[in-house]
């Protein structure tokens, strides 16, 4: 089906934040677009992007920490060329197709970047999305790395420096015990 220069060419793993279907699109221009159903027929979706950008205006916010987190995140994941891509785009982490484009539309699933925090996927080896993303502090996403050891005592598993803090001696005389 065509929405003004849309062409619909099939469906998106992701689902949108409240389960909606997510439809990839060829736009005429010959770029690519993810959209959701409802944009698509409320005609809010129409193009690429391609027919707006004389009236486009910007979010303003481009130099802020939340806009180079979202910039970093797309470069770790999309760019071949980045240092990190290895570790994101090269084991499959994918970012939420809404999410590639449309600045806006992270900044509206994730708010603004707090202070001292930056962006952290709960789950380490899944994708960018809403349901998978939070901003973190700097220990907490120490902790949230594929390396972390967890050490599990009484049916609960922590990392040895959570149980450091649990228990009150260091991570270092917890795992010199182990």
């Amino acid at each position: 089906m065509h929405f003004g220069k849309l062409l619909v060419v099939g469906k998106s793993e992701f689902r949108g934040k409240h389960g909606e279907v997510i439809w990839l699109c060829s736009c005429e221009c010959g770029n690519t677009r993810s959209a959701l159903a409802n944009n698509l027929r409320c005609g809010t979706a129409s193009s690429c992007g391609c027919d707006s950008y004389k009236t486009r205006k910007t979010h303003g916010m481009t130099k802020t920490r939340t806009f180079k987190s979202w910039e970093s995140m797309k470069q770790r994941c999309l760019n071949q060329n980045a240092p990190d891509y290895a570790g994101y785009g090269g084991r499959g982490i994918k970012i939420f197709p809404l999410w590639i484009s449309d600045f806006n539309k992270f900044l509206e699933d994730m708010g603004e970047r707090p202070e001292n925090r930056s962006l952290d996927r709960i789950d380490v080896n899944g994708n960018y999305e809403p349901s998978n993303c939070k901003w973190s502090t700097r220990s907490e996403q120490q902790r949230n790395k594929r390396t972390t050891v967890l050490l599990e005592w009484n049916g609960i598993s922590k990392s040895p420096a959570e149980w450091s803090e649990v228990v009150g001696i260091s991570s270092k005389i917890i795992c010199d015990r182990i």
